[in-house]
């Protein structure tokens, strides 16, 4: 074994402590907010009735708990064979140095990382649903809008699919450039969306309050659009960084980045969840409709979606009249 190999290898195990650091932080963020959050979680969410908004959250919460674990004993075990291996070469070469409990901890870390990559799957499709479903719910369920939505929605998770069947490998997979780039357009339409969203509340409270009505970065927050301005840069720098860092580092900061979008999304989700359960509390009781043809079901459902992803979480929502401006 030349110096060249060896310099080789040792990188090869220090770019394996890299990740193993990152996704070590980003376990330790979302199991940390993960307790933080269970306070308001519980009278919220499992003490209520059981909606399409709380299992969402809930898909979204834990499938990103259970996969950044995985993820992180994969990189604790992947980080482990690659030293021992790469430490009996050196020392034995060549001497066979795959022993039996060698391949089982591989056949072992093979399992992780399947589990791993379904759990990514599941992760990475409900935050994008959520956000999606925020769009257009906040839109009004307009017809044209949930097409386009959908449509990103759809390529998206068809190319996940993809990932999942064929060998995860970004230098002979061509579906992982046009998956980075359908995130981004999902991304940047629900930001745009969102955007406009609360420049037309700011401008009806504005109508109705004057001066009394609360500012445009009040709105921002409220309206959750900072927090889809955050995933949208971190996925528009995660792209460039992927063609343009040193390849054994690229998507260093992905786990982090799903951490993140996974709190800022449960999150909001959770406040949503908090307002509507406080309006129903204190509004008027709503009769049910009985829905008897298809076309009225699937109405009755696009409303409820509506409702509980489309409130507008303001104190003064309940003042603003109806008039179809949303």
């Amino acid at each position: 074994m030349n110096n060249s190999d060896i310099t080789q290898q040792i990188n090869a195990v220090f770019d394996l402590q890299g990740y193993a650091y990152t996704d070590a932080a980003a376990a330790a963020l979302i199991v940390y907010d993960s307790i933080l959050t269970l306070g308001n979680e519980i009278p919220v969410v499992w003490r209520q009735q059981f909606t399409f908004a709380t299992f969402v959250y809930i898909l979204i919460k834990y499938s990103t708990v259970a996969y950044l674990c995985f993820n992180f004993a994969g990189d604790i075990l992947s980080y482990y064979l690659t030293l021992s291996v790469q430490v009996r070469a050196f020392l034995f070469s060549p001497i066979p140095f795959f022993t039996s409990k060698t391949a089982i901890s591989f056949q072992v870390l093979n399992t992780i990382a399947w589990v791993s990559t379904a759990l990514a799957f599941v992760t990475e499709i409900s935050i994008s649903f959520a956000l999606i479903g925020r769009a257009y719910a906040v839109s009004g369920g307009k017809l044209i809008m949930a097409g386009g939505l959908g449509v990103l929605l759809a390529v998206y998770i068809a190319l996940n699919i993809t990932v999942i069947v064929v060998p995860m490998n970004p230098n002979s997979n061509p579906d992982i450039p046009f998956i980075f780039i359908v995130s981004l357009l999902s991304d940047t339409a629900v930001m745009v969306i969102r955007a406009y969203y609360a420049f037309a509340v700011r401008r009806r409270l504005r109508e109705i309050f004057a001066n009394d009505a609360q500012s445009l970065v009040v709105i921002f927050f409220r309206q959750g659009v900072i927090r889809f301005v955050i995933l949208f840069l971190w996925s528009l720098e995660i792209s460039i960084s992927e063609k343009t860092i040193n390849p054994s580092l690229a998507g260093i900061d992905n786990d982090l980045k799903t951490a993140v979008s996974a709190i800022l999304i449960y999150r909001f989700l959770l406040e949503l969840r908090r307002f509507n359960e406080k309006t129903q509390n204190t509004g008027d009781s709503v009769t049910p409709v009985t829905l008897t043809s298809l076309r009225a079901r699937i109405g009755g459902l696009n409303d409820t979606f509506i409702n509980e992803f489309g409130s507008e979480m303001n104190p003064e929502a309940e003042h603003v009249p109806e008039d179809g401006t949303n």
